[in-house]
């Protein structure tokens, strides 16, 4: 997966080095020490990377002798490489704000904007190249009359319904971020999926000094969240809900959203992050489990943020 220009090879490197200065060796957990954390988050990057699974990837890192270069003795085990997926995707979020905070610490700039959108990205094992076939080579109908035949026509089976993943993210356009990636089952809602995951840590990091969403974050208590600390609010109002009346919040962030479209709209920003968020990465997502779903999608943020360091010259 090339991200910005720069080649896969070099973004696992430069994330490999990030992990041993940022992360521990080892978790808290009591009993016998397995392997460092900066190795286990280096493999699942090279996975994502490649776009291996792990018998695959397992494959290739030991014939390549990769894990060598890890500082590892043996390569682990593929079951291995399966349970990390599931379990360290709080780590690959607290990397992925390192990057954020290393970029906003050298350039220096003092009052950010957030955007936050959410997508969907679709949970299934096919491959982008079969889909494409399928889209690409329908049988075309058949102009004229058919014979009506006398045999009974089959009924159809219904088909299963197309498993899709929420996917959240924070956006900041002066610096070019992801501040944050969240991901969750479709029956979660993006507005609930943000108040839980993004909303915390946009609030306590106390950088940001605007936010701008679309008309699904048209929520008073969140506005009213946003506003105590301290945070300009620009979201259109909902066409379905009641008119804002005037002096209500509600209508502060309609006002403030409809000025911002008529000086710059970074709407568009946002979007452009989500093209290249998706397309570069494989929308399909492999993954069985939602735990390693929401691993392989933070994986994927920190990829676009680590492509970003090395554009800019951090690493």
């Amino acid at each position: 997966m090339i991200v910005k220009g720069v080649p896969p090879i070099l973004i696992f490197w430069k994330g490999f080095k990030l992990a041993k200065k940022k992360l521990p060796m080892y978790t808290n957990k009591l009993g016998r020490k397995g392997y460092p954390l900066p190795a286990r988050i280096a493999i699942l990057l090279y996975l994502e990377l490649y776009h291996l699974t792990p018998e695959r990837g397992y494959k290739e890192m030991e014939l390549k002798a990769i894990y060598k270069k890890l500082g590892l003795r043996q390569m682990p085990s593929v079951k291995s490489i399966y349970r990390w997926r599931k379990k360290l995707a709080s780590i690959a979020h607290r990397l992925l704000r390192e990057t954020f905070y290393l970029v906003y610490k050298r350039m220096g700039i003092k009052a950010l904007t957030v955007i936050a959108d959410g997508s969907g990205v679709k949970k299934g094992r096919g491959t982008q190249y079969y889909e494409w076939r399928l889209e690409t080579f329908k049988r075309k109908r058949r102009r004229g009359r058919r014979r009506r035949s006398r045999r009974k026509r089959r009924r159809k089976k219904k088909r299963p319904r197309k498993k899709f993943v929420r996917v959240v993210m924070s956006y900041t356009p002066e610096i070019d971020m992801i501040f944050e990636v969240t991901a969750t089952p479709s029956s979660t809602g993006e507005l609930k999926a943000f108040e839980n995951g993004h909303l915390p840590d946009i609030i306590s990091a106390e950088i940001f000094n605007r936010f701008i969403a679309d008309k699904l974050y048209d929520s008073e208590p969140l506005i009213r969240k946003l506003k105590d600390a301290g945070i300009d609010v620009h979201i259109p109002a909902r066409e379905g809900k009641l008119e804002p009346k005037p002096g209500t919040l509600r209508y502060i962030a309609n006002w403030n959203y409809e000025r911002l479209k008529r000086n710059k709209h970074l709407r568009s920003l946002v979007e452009s992050a989500y093209s290249s968020f998706k397309s570069r990465a494989l929308p399909y997502l492999t993954n069985r489990s939602w735990e390693s779903c929401e691993t392989t999608i933070v994986l994927w943020g920190l990829i676009f943020n680590l492509a970003r360091l090395c554009e800019v010259g951090i690493l």
